[in-house]
């Protein structure tokens, strides 16, 4: 999703660059191999939390570990690669996921290709 804003508007994916912040208090390196993939955790002021990978002109099958969001169940807002994606880089598909914090997100990324995701508790506040 980097480019120029008029190459951006109306893509798929390009909703994510209306959530994300551009500060954040707290980064974490969930699992990376140096020159092939990075997957990252990143923590906004607020608290809130958000996720990404990318790779390199290799496609690879990637598991996210989840254990730094908080107990319960989350709603994961995600936008990754499809199947379409290994020859149109344009190819982006959202969908949402119930995580929890114990558990594993596995993704396949597409060559030079990759994924951002923002978990959302679905506790009630008291």
């Amino acid at each position: 999703m980097c480019d120029r804003p008029d190459h951006i508007r109306g893509q798929a994916g390009a909703d994510f660059l209306k959530v994300v912040p551009t500060v954040w208090e707290e980064t974490r390196v969930l699992d990376a191999a140096v020159a092939h993939y990075v997957l990252v955790a990143r923590r906004a002021a607020d608290g809130s939390w958000f996720i990404a990978g990318l790779t390199d002109a290799t496609a690879h099958e990637v598991e996210v570990d989840l254990n730094f969001l908080g107990a319960g169940d989350w709603k994961l807002a995600l936008w990754r690669d499809e199947a379409a994606s290994d020859a149109a880089a344009e190819a982006v598909k959202f969908e949402e996921r119930r995580v929890t914090r114990s558990g594993r997100l596995k993704l396949r990324l597409s060559p030079a290709g990759g994924f951002a995701g923002v978990p959302k508790t679905t506790a009630t506040p008291r």
